[in-house]
């Protein structure tokens, strides 16, 4: 009930459907708009209907806000048109449940510590995995701030809201406490069976679990369509551009209509976590 009337309260910056909103309705009409412009603008006549629905709240793995004083109190806020907007409580209804937990005990931290660790704090972002097991803050600061205060400050702000590890970051400047992985370990469901990831703390992940899970289910089974078309008892040879960390290269060469992928990036720290996470997953070979 709680979660439920944060949402109601919340105000989403950026977003073009807020969460007390009908997202179906929302799409919907969108969707008619597309269509009846593409048949005007074509000439088309009947244009098929197709409307894939989303998860509207508590799918966000990622969240990045800005950090202001109103009232005399530090707030989460976020831009629209170029104006920091606050959200209107201290949790964010489209993250995930793991990052609005967070965010709750974060705020809450930052509001009873000495000014002088927040005076120049001026955003923050929250990242998880797809399984929400662990939690990553990172607080960005104006000006430069002391190493070993700090560092006491933040373990201590980590214990407390439970976060795997806490970036600090200045102009020319970084600390972390807590885990000194580079990667959070990451697990997500697919096609009835697990997946193990080892992702980047920086590098691009799908902020949507959901989403994830339906394009990877979806491109397994176009595969398969195109095999039975084939009748290729080696299944599919299939080339994938820009990797990553191989997030959708394990689930593709686990599927037996796929005999083999090879998976291209030029960025060779993302390369490395592919490779890792093929083994990971006994797909190295």
């Amino acid at each position: 009930l709680e979660a439920m009337a944060s949402a109601q309260r919340a105000h989403c910056p950026g977003y073009e459907c807020q969460p007390h909103e009908d997202l179906e309705q929302f799409a919907q009409n969108k969707l008619d708009e597309a269509l009846r412009l593409l048949r005007v603008d074509l000439n088309l006549g009947q244009v098929g209907r197709t409307l894939v629905l989303k998860q509207q709240l508590g799918y966000r793995i990622n969240c990045g806000f800005q950090l202001v004083v109103s009232d005399d109190s530090l707030h989460y806020a976020m831009r629209e048109d170029r104006t920091p907007k606050l959200l209107g409580c201290d949790r964010f209804p489209i993250a995930v449940p793991r990052i609005q937990d967070a965010m709750e005990a974060g705020i809450r931290w930052l509001r009873s510590s000495e000014s002088v660790r927040v005076a120049s704090l001026r955003s923050c972002r929250f990242v998880t995995g797809w399984s929400q097991q662990q939690v990553v803050l990172h607080l960005n600061y104006e000006d430069a701030f002391q190493g070993e205060h700090w560092n006491r400050w933040a373990e201590d702000m980590r214990r407390h809201c439970d976060l795997f590890s806490i970036v600090g970051r200045s102009k020319g400047a970084c600390s972390r406490v807590g885990s000194t992985e580079d990667h959070l370990t990451d697990s997500v469901s697919l096609s009835g069976s697990e997946v193990i990831y080892h992702q980047p703390l920086d590098a691009f992940a799908h902020p949507n679990v959901f989403a994830m899970q339906e394009a990877c289910q979806w491109l397994c089974s176009r595969f398969e369509a195109i095999q039975d078309q084939m009748r290729s008892p080696q299944g599919c040879r299939l080339l994938e551009l820009y990797c990553g960390f191989g997030a959708h290269t394990v689930p593709l060469a686990r599927s037996s209509a796929v005999g083999s992928v090879l998976a291209v990036e030029l960025d060779k720290r993302l390369a490395d976590a592919a490779k890792q996470n093929c083994v990971l997953n006994g797909v190295a070979d």
